[in-house]
């Protein structure tokens, strides 16, 4: 076998090969072993943590780190079969055996630099956030973390395929095949690069996939090197994994995107890549690339007069500041909610969230199988340093607040029959015949299903991936109001500041909470883990 095939690693060969090796594996000092758990005792702590002291010390680090925070996507040994990627689309990179889509590198490999900046930005247009508001020192760490779980991956592989070759070989072997190499070189920008040679240029060599208009909506036929469907940039959206700096935008001319249908094109002429830079960022909104990525924010919830309502119309959201909150698919589409705008306020006995966002059809009606409601969800944690921000983890559970707009309706005794969904149902059948016979989840005593809700919230509570977990109808304390008018959703939530339940989360004037949101556009067919999503972000409480 050629060392190059190593980059197409079969992802069943790898396994078997981390499997098989992990009574023996020492990379330096580390044990298999420690490369692949994390110690209950070691607390990550969103403070800076003491410097390593070593290579080894940082790898360990690095690893715990990634445990927390990634391995839940790209999966324990960095293979892309994380708990959560069935949810995923684009899926998460398997580090052992996929093209790295963002690199610098005439090698196409990426350098530390380029999978430094990956962490640190995250990649908008796919659901891999950035982790900015992590100390640098982790990401650093993080990187090597990466990189040694890329090496290991293809030592793996190497042995399987031939058992007679050495350990020590086929790790010198990755660890060379692996070595990114140097940097792509920009040419100068010219004096005779302008816009009009720069869209004669688009239109001939890229219109054919992202379109004349830059939307991407032209080509659906697009597959990466794994045989999964790709899809080009939507560039008013702001949406460019790599950035949209104009060095960005040439190095992607450049170097294309390895493993994806967006080939490199390193014979360009400069004036041509210059000019071509100038006229994609005429595609781009102002203030769009903003309004996707995702960074931590600071949510203050102002301390005002009581008592606190659920009224939407209350004068005290007046002056509360909204804060916008980019919110990123789970499974891309160009279509869907883009953000949420949050405000928060408490009197020192209760606090209420406010969340709005732009939803130009109301689907509160879910009568139909096929049919689905939008809904809106908060997750909150006490911790400084919270865990996995989808779900929470063992031992780390979160509460969530989760509105559904089917209930609200429910609530206000809308409901419709089943007639006015099916109107063509024989006549001579009874309103009261529908719950047994028709409607089988409500008489079956689902409480999703149900028609009698006293709220339109639901409280629940999470410690990982399948444990989520109503509170049950005598531990709900939130109420909740809704308003749909003007393709715009606002929903105010209101909970007291100290609970009344064993294990649920209470508020402290002058405390700092952890918050998330998830979101779902009924009208698009979102539901369960088909959602749209943000990081952790800082709720600070006013004294």
């Amino acid at each position: 076998m050629k060392d190059s095939q190593l980059f197409r690693g079969s992802r069943g060969r790898l396994c078997q090969g981390m499997v098989g090796l992990c009574g023996a594996l020492v990379v330096g000092a580390i044990s298999c072993t420690s490369l692949f758990s994390v110690k209950k005792e070691t607390p990550l702590s969103a403070a800076e943590p003491a410097a390593p002291v070593s290579p080894e010390a940082q790898l360990r680090r690095g690893l715990e780190v990634y445990a927390k925070q990634c391995s839940a996507c790209h999966g324990a040994a960095g293979l892309g079969d994380g708990a959560a990627a069935y949810l995923l689309y684009p899926k998460p990179r398997n580090f052992a055996g996929s093209s790295l889509r963002l690199t610098s590198t005439a090698s196409g490999l990426p350098s530390d630099e380029d999978l430094l900046r990956s962490i640190r930005r995250g990649m908008p247009g796919s659901a891999m956030p950035g982790w900015a508001h992590l100390p640098e020192s982790d990401l650093a760490a993080v990187v090597k973390a990466v990189r040694q779980l890329a090496i290991e991956g293809r030592v793996a592989d190497m042995l399987v395929r031939d058992p007679t070759r050495t350990r020590d070989k086929a790790e010198q072997i990755a660890r060379k095949v692996l070595e990114p190499g140097a940097l792509v070189k920009l040419p100068a920008r010219p004096a005779d690069a302008n816009i009009e040679r720069g869209k004669a240029f688009y239109t001939k060599n890229c219109a054919a996939c992202h379109g004349a208009d830059g939307r991407g909506r032209d080509r659906r036929d697009l597959k990466d090197t794994d045989d999964v469907p790709s899809f080009a940039r939507d560039f008013t959206q702001g949406v460019f994994k790599g950035g949209a700096r104009p060095e960005d935008i040439a190095l992607r001319i450049v170097r294309g995107m390895p493993g994806t249908p967006m080939p490199g094109n390193a014979e360009i002429a400069a004036a041509d890549l210059w000019s071509c830079v100038d006229y994609v960022q005429t595609f781009i909104k102002p203030g769009a690339e903003e309004r996707v990525l995702q960074s931590q924010k600071a949510i203050t919830a102002a301390r005002v007069a009581g008592p606190i309502s659920a009224d939407l119309a209350a004068a005290h959201w007046k002056n509360a500041p909204a804060i916008f909150l980019p919110v990123m698919p789970l499974w891309w589409r160009d279509d869907g909610i883009k953000g949420i705008e949050a405000q928060a306020v408490h009197d020192g006995k209760n606090i209420a969230i406010r969340l709005s966002w732009e939803d130009a059809t109301r689907n509160d009606t879910q009568l139909r199988p096929q049919s689905f409601g939008d809904a809106v969800a908060i997750q909150l944690s006490p911790d400084a340093d919270p865990p996995f921000f989808a779900m929470g983890a063992k031992g780390a559970a979160v509460d969530l607040w989760h509105w559904k707009a089917a209930w609200e309706k429910d609530l206000a005794g809308a409901a419709p029959g089943l007639k006015a969904a099916y109107p063509n149902m024989p006549a001579h059948t009874r309103e009261t015949d529908q719950g047994p016979l028709f409607m089988t989840g409500a008489a079956a005593g689902n409480p999703v299903s149900s028609l009698t809700h006293t709220a339109s919230v639901d409280c629940l509570v999470a410690g990982g991936f399948g444990t989520l977990t109503s509170r049950g109808p005598a531990a709900q304390g939130v109420r909740g109001t809704a308003q749909w008018a003007d393709g715009r959703w606002s929903v105010v939530f209101v909970h007291e500041m100290v609970s009344r339940n064993a294990g649920e989360l209470s508020f402290q004037p002058g405390g700092t909470v952890s918050l998330a949101l998830a979101v779902w556009d009924g009208e698009i067919g979102e539901r369960n883990g088909q959602k749209s999503v943000t990081i952790w972000h800082q709720l600070r409480l006013a004294k």
